[in-house]
């Protein structure tokens, strides 16, 4: 795998204290992209199988996987490996789910972990005697059954309680959306039960910054915003790919990119009509938008063995993070207790 960057990359990385977290499920990746006090790109990755949906929280994230949901802590630079790293996250949490398919993670107004079963076609969270618990199902979807009916994939929640979903058809059967994703896919308001936009080509990642909703229309290569209250939409930025997977920050939106979808082209989306007029070939890796302007600022390219991203999320005041995996001689040394709690006194006698 190769990498190239864009001029001032970094630099954007170190003035708001951030690192960025991929997920390239078809190789089985995660990655933390972060900088060197120098200024260079540091990546650290780790082997998780299918990893997917990302949803960054304080001090920690969240993923979605092949059977599980996991979550990740910051353990700080006491158990970092290596020189220069200021946070090392462990997976400290796993909830085993099935093969569900996840898609979308992330937390509810609640502090609930909700997300995309796209093979139940349902918004779902997690279950103490179950797999999972679904929460909500597109109205159009009558039985809930292990059939990917409309595929619904993307979903998040505000902090007033609102949820927003997104889907490639209203189809009803056993992968019906497979004939219909071309125009055929929709942004659903949960909270007000409505249809806010439709046909949209391929839709992935709902996303809210304040008042303001964005989401990716997949097909067409192109990162959207959504007024949420009357669904009035406008196109912000052409990405030169296969979009999907995105972060919101300030005034910025962090767009994964993909340079093909599951193996297959693009010749049959509006995709490929636009790629052709701009002369530009697909990319792999992620682009950096103004929002205000619409100008891709920044950008992380990667080739060669991963050629698909799924999803991204900004990780908050760590500069050079690194990640640990699943083995054992490293789990066993990970060992911090809770500062600020104390142990039960016991009466003598």
């Amino acid at each position: 795998m190769e990498f190239s960057v864009s001029r001032n990359f970094t630099a954007w990385l170190e003035r708001y204290n951030v690192s960025v977290a991929l997920s390239a499920y078809e190789v089985g990746r995660l990655f933390l992209l972060g900088h060197t006090p120098d200024g260079r790109v540091s990546l650290y990755e780790r082997s998780y199988p299918r990893c997917m949906g990302l949803h960054a929280s304080k001090g920690s994230f969240y993923m979605g996987s092949l059977a599980h949901l996991w979550k990740f802590q910051d353990f700080g630079t006491d158990h970092a490996i290596g020189e220069g790293y200021d946070a090392a996250y462990v997976p400290t949490r796993t909830w085993t789910v099935g093969d569900l398919d996840i898609h979308d993670v992330c937390l509810n107004a609640s502090g609930e972990l909700v997300f995309a079963a796209t093979s139940f076609n349902c918004v779902a969270t997690l279950s103490e005697t179950a797999s999972f618990r679904p929460i909500w199902r597109p109205p159009f979807i009558g039985d809930l059954v292990n059939e990917d009916r409309c595929h619904l994939n993307g979903l998040c929640c505000g902090p007033d309680g609102s949820m927003f979903v997104t889907a490639f058809s209203k189809t009803d059967f056993f992968e019906g959306w497979r004939g219909t994703f071309a125009s055929q896919g929709f942004l659903y308001d949960v909270k007000n039960e409505e249809f806010l936009v439709g046909n949209l080509c391929m839709p992935h990642s709902p996303r809210l910054l304040g008042a303001d909703l964005y989401v990716l229309e997949s097909g067409r290569g192109m990162l959207k915003k959504v007024d949420p209250k009357t669904g009035q939409s406008e196109d912000v930025a052409f990405i030169p790919g296969y979009c999907r997977g995105l972060a919101i920050m300030d005034r910025y939106a962090v767009v994964a990119c993909s340079t093909e979808r599951d193996g297959r082209s693009f010749d049959d989306l509006p995709l490929a009509d636009t790629l052709s007029r701009a002369n530009r070939t697909p990319a792999c890796g992620i682009f950096v938008v103004n929002l205000k302007t619409g100008a891709i600022e920044h950008y992380f390219q990667m080739t060669g063995a991963v050629s698909q991203i799924f999803d991204v999320c900004i990780l908050e005041n760590c500069k050079q993070p690194m990640l640990y995996g699943t083995a054992m001689n490293d789990l066993k040394m990970i060992v911090k207790p809770e500062l600020n709690a104390s142990a039960p006194a016991f009466a003598a006698g």
